[in-house]
């Protein structure tokens, strides 16, 4: 039997969601972050995707900080033709999180990106990332919004191939 985890006790009222930049708030709330991981754990389920705990270590442990660093893999069907035998699927998804937690309780207070790469290439842009919890949140964490994320996904994916391959290209004339 699977046992649910109740997000909204692990997340500070005031817990916000914070891009690598350490300035640009992602998501803001305890509640509103709790929902948002909430979902993420939604949509995994849904694409048969695998999320891994690759390494946790105390980051600070004067300001009781936990980095934790993972991988979501699996296959996710990015042209919609449900062809799961093709490689071109396999899309991995890494990243690098700092939790700082409060001191009286242990809550969640911030959660800081520190890295984020799909497909190998590394996202900076919060912008993106700000889509893509807007999608989650539209989706409830439903099929519809799977189409929508797995968009995002794409274009994010061939934005950076295009951009990586072009400055290559031009590195090298």
């Amino acid at each position: 039997m699977m046992m649910m985890m109740d997000y909204n006790n692990a997340f500070a009222s005031d817990c916000q969601l914070v891009a690598m930049d350490g300035t640009t708030v992602l998501i803001d709330g305890g509640a509103n972050v709790a929902e948002f991981y909430r979902l993420l754990v939604s949509i995994r389920q849904g694409t048969l995707q695998t999320w891994k705990l690759r390494n946790s270590t105390t980051a600070d442990w004067q300001n009781l900080s936990v980095q934790v660093d993972w991988v979501n893999t699996g296959i996710i069907d990015m042209n919609n033709n449900n062809n799961d035998n093709d490689n071109n699927n396999n899309l991995s998804i890494e990243g690098c999180d700092l939790f700082q937690l409060e001191e009286e309780d242990g809550l969640i207070r911030q959660v800081r990106q520190l890295e984020l790469k799909i497909g190998g290439v590394l996202l900076q842009d919060p912008e993106w990332f700000k889509m893509l919890a807007t999608a989650l949140r539209a989706s409830g964490g439903g099929t519809g919004g799977v189409e929508l994320i797995l968009d995002l996904l794409g274009r994010q994916v061939n934005n950076a191939f295009f951009f990586s391959s072009s400055s290559s290209s031009s590195s090298t004339k």
